[in-house]
């Protein structure tokens, strides 16, 4: 009779867990090639995004941020990694994107340039 009990009350929490009618989850295994397909192509977008619309890159010199007081002896200036990107021609809608490094891995500011003047 226990042993009845006892499989009863597992069988309702396995059958919680599923919603009626619907397939069980997916294991990691089935889901690593789908997850590792789309974000190859998230990374050619953004590699075509970078390079196909550059207008200039380089290194500049800029002021730190202003609200970074401590410690009193670093230095006001940092070098950043620039890229001036060109988002439509037609507009001549410009963007700046800053960087740390050269690699461009990780991306630390924006500047959306639709209110520039003149470009060089």
């Amino acid at each position: 009779m226990a042993e009845s009990v006892k499989s009863s009350i597992a069988s309702r929490q396995s059958s919680d867990l599923n919603v009626a009618g619907s397939d069980p989850p997916a294991s990691t295994e089935q889901l690593q090639p789908i997850m590792s397909d789309m974000s190859a192509e998230y990374n050619e977008l953004e590699e075509l995004k970078m390079t196909d619309s550059v207008y200039m890159e380089g290194w500049l010199i800029r002021s730190r941020d202003r609200g970074m007081h401590f410690p009193p002896f670093k230095s006001k200036w940092v070098r950043r990694y620039f890229v001036l990107r060109v988002c439509d021609k037609r507009l001549g809608a410009y963007v700046l994107d800053e960087f740390r490094k050269e690699d461009k891995r990780r991306l630390r500011k924006s500047l959306d340039l639709v209110r520039c003047v003149q470009i060089k």
